[in-house]
């Protein structure tokens, strides 16, 4: 049978990645405080506790006045 571009699509592993600066390594950091690449502003926050991370970030869509969360928003444990 032969496969389609969805199911080639559907079969690979993508690697994602957002690279921001961080004003400090630990504690409470506002989105507005993160040098981010591009793109629009972030909102929300970002905390940093005992190897723990926090992220609860979002942009605002001017065009539909509305907050879009980052796909990366949740709990992580950090490695050093």
């Amino acid at each position: 049978m032969p496969s389609t571009l969805f199911e080639d699509y559907k079969q690979r592993t993508y690697i994602d990645t957002f690279k921001f600066t961080l004003p400090r390594a630990e504690g409470i950091i506002n989105g507005q405080e993160i040098h981010k690449e591009h793109g629009n502003p972030l909102l929300g926050t970002l905390s940093i506790v005992n190897n723990k991370i926090r992220i609860d970030l979002f942009y605002d869509n001017y065009d539909k006045n509305t907050k879009v969360p980052l796909t990366w928003n949740g709990d992580y444990i950090l490695k050093w």
